[in-house]
């Protein structure tokens, strides 16, 4: 340390089964410290890794960490606030420990979800788990979020709001809908709006897109019905549709509310059909990848 300046180089890092270079510097001689790390891993054993650094037991696998990242202040908000640079990550050959993705988009066909659902004994399997972010003033910003496993894979983008611990994301997910009997080769299905998953990043908000649902209701609850089990169902001349006879599917109608009165009063509610004689006033779209907004009394 010299003329209040810390730098720690450690270019042959090993660690976790894998290893890299890490380079650590602090500038302490201004008023506000400022910090700056880079470092580049690889081959790392993910779990134990990311348990002892971070306290995180979700993911398994192989891990690869690239990042350059610099903050300033006295403070860890202050820290976290002025956080800029670049940073990436892959996992390989892993899982998701605790979450059960393809249950969870099922659930999604017939409402929202609120958290993660977190179940010890799930897991998703993965060959990938990657994404590369900007990082600006504590906002993390991705265009290539991607999971891509043997029964769903998902595709996203958003934002991480590191200050405020939250997230916005919105992604498109694939999950496998059967396998050919003969050849052996798999079906995959994209549910068929994105998936809005905002709010805190312990326990967001997870629901459809409801902006996808509205541009094209008819296409929309055909392939809902088919990941729902016949779950879900479509009433005739929804939003002045005809949808033919007994709907959709011949089954209890359940529609969302979303669906028969706008992006308005609480989606993941379950309501009967209303009356052809009162239609539902159509809703202004929200942008996307924001949540359900409330209508004013």
């Amino acid at each position: 340390m010299s003329g209040g300046k810390l730098s720690l180089n450690a270019p042959n890092l090993k660690a976790y089964g894998g290893g890299g270079s890490l380079a650590l510097s602090i500038d302490a001689s201004a008023t506000s410290p400022v910090h700056r790390v880079t470092l580049a891993l690889a081959g790392l054993d993910a779990y134990p890794f990311l348990r002892d650094v971070a306290e995180f037991q979700t993911i398994e696998g192989k891990a690869a960490l690239n990042a350059d990242l610099t903050a300033g202040g006295n403070s860890e908000q202050a820290l976290v606030s002025s956080l800029n640079g670049t940073a990436k990550f892959e996992f390989t050959d892993g899982a998701l420990r605790g979450l059960n993705v393809a249950n969870m988009l099922r659930t999604l066909t017939t409402g929202i979800l609120t958290g993660w659902q977190f179940n010890e004994e799930a897991k998703t399997v993965f060959k990938k788990f990657g994404a590369g972010f900007q990082i600006a003033g504590g906002q993390a910003q991705t265009e290539d979020l991607r999971l891509l496993g043997p029964l769903v894979s998902i595709g996203g983008k958003g934002t991480v709001d590191i200050p405020a611990q939250r997230l916005k994301f919105r992604v498109n997910p694939f999950m496998l809908a059967s396998v050919e009997s003969q050849s052996g080769k798999n079906s995959m299905l994209g549910f068929p709006v994105p998936i809005a998953v905002t709010g805190p990043w312990d326990n967001p908000a997870i629901y459809p897109d409801i902006v996808g649902v509205l541009e094209n209701p008819i296409a929309a609850y055909q392939q809902l019905d088919k990941l729902g089990g016949g779950l879900i169902s479509m009433p005739t001349n929804l939003l002045g549709l005809d949808t033919g006879e007994g709907g959709l599917v011949e089954k209890s109608v359940a529609v969302p509310t979303a669906i028969t009165k706008g992006v308005v009063g609480g989606i993941g509610q379950m309501l009967g059909v209303k009356k052809k004689e009162a239609p539902p006033t159509a809703p202004e779209a929200a942008p996307a990848g924001e949540g359900p907004r409330q209508r004013r009394p």
